[in-house]
């Protein structure tokens, strides 16, 4: 009887770390660079902005350090813009900027 009860026990816990372990591996997914082609920016933590959120987490698949949104919008004060499709006053994706900001 002991003998059952240790092996029951046993198969549970087995039964178990694989269950964990199955939920452990589906939430992490690999790095998505496909983002749609919308002007929505954001203000990186590294204070670069970028086109969308999904362009600022596309940007992190290389990164050791990821960045976070700072704040919604461009950023101001010293920002830059990233290589993710807009440019202000640039080709091919100058939303936003007026001919006053262009001269």
């Amino acid at each position: 009887m002991a003998m059952s009860v240790l092996v029951y026990t046993l198969s549970a816990v087995v039964i178990l770390s694989l269950c964990l372990n199955a939920e452990a591996q589906s939430t992490t997914r690999p790095c998505d660079r496909n983002c749609p082609c919308t002007f929505n920016p954001v203000c990186g933590s590294d204070r670069i902005t970028y086109s969308s959120e999904c362009t600022l987490k596309a940007a992190n698949c290389d990164r050791a350090n990821p960045v976070t949104v700072e704040s919604t919008g461009v950023c101001t004060r010293g920002g830059r813009h990233s290589h993710g499709g807009w440019r202000r006053g640039g080709r091919g994706g100058n939303q936003g900027s007026t001919a006053a900001e262009e001269k």
